[in-house]
């Protein structure tokens, strides 16, 4: 089973450089505004601004006090407020981050991962089956479908259970047509190249894919004798 560092699943870099936090992370006059219309505490103004942020980057919302330190100490310090001085825990368990979200989500035209979604999430899952055996090609084939339909992503093993999914049962479908073309003589046939011998411990199969060695004289002899 793919990890989530194999695919193209967004998330954060615990090391963050100095130019990614002016770049990516730091507020523009807008959110600025949007922020403070929504609440006149700080602490909230900053537990927003924080969610906004990472989600902009993610796709998808993450508790407060799981984002690296420097992101979360990059935005309170712009409203000198140190890292152990807000309450994150506190944030993500609030009411206040609730609206905030659904704010954030019509404020940047994401929509809630919802039943439509996960809808999407397994009709994309099984085309990309059709044409990917590899989980991690699935994965992000369905991340960007999700993404060009502006929904937010859903967690990751949720993804993973529906790639494997997708790809069993489009397994499974490919085997029994397969199975239905050959017909019953050829598939016993093809089972009796896969036993293996009791003496000396071979099948057929691994006769048939066999090396020819090397070309010599005596080789070819043997190679040609065992084609007849």
């Amino acid at each position: 089973m793919p990890t989530i560092h194999d695919t193209a699943y967004p998330r954060l870099k615990s090391s963050v450089s100095e130019k990614e936090l002016n770049e990516i992370y730091t507020p523009t006059a807008d959110e600025f505004d949007l922020a403070h219309s929504l609440t006149h505490s700080t602490a909230m103004r900053i537990g927003f601004l924080v969610l906004l942020k990472t989600f902009q980057r993610l796709g998808h919302f993450i508790p407060a006090h799981k984002v690296p330190r420097p992101i979360a100490e990059h935005i309170s310090l712009i409203y000198g407020v140190h890292y152990q001085a807000m309450e994150w825990e506190a944030y993500d368990g609030s009411g206040a981050r609730h609206r905030h979200i659904a704010r954030i989500r019509e404020y940047l035209g994401v929509k809630k991962f919802d039943e439509t979604a996960h809808s999407i999430l397994s009709a994309t899952a099984r085309q990309a089956a059709q044409l990917r055996e590899d989980l991690v090609d699935i994965i992000n084939i369905v991340i960007e479908e999700l993404v060009r339909r502006r929904y937010e992503l859903p967690p990751f093993p949720a993804l993973q259970e529906e790639a494997q999914r997708a790809r069993t049962a489009t397994n499974r479908e490919f085997f029994e047509r397969v199975s239905q073309s050959l017909g019953m003589d050829r598939c016993q046939t093809i089972d009796r190249l896969l036993e293996v011998d009791g003496v000396e411990r071979r099948s057929l199969w691994q006769s048939l894919k066999a090396d020819p060695g090397a070309p010599t004289l005596k080789q070819i002899r043997v190679w040609v004798k065992r084609l007849s």
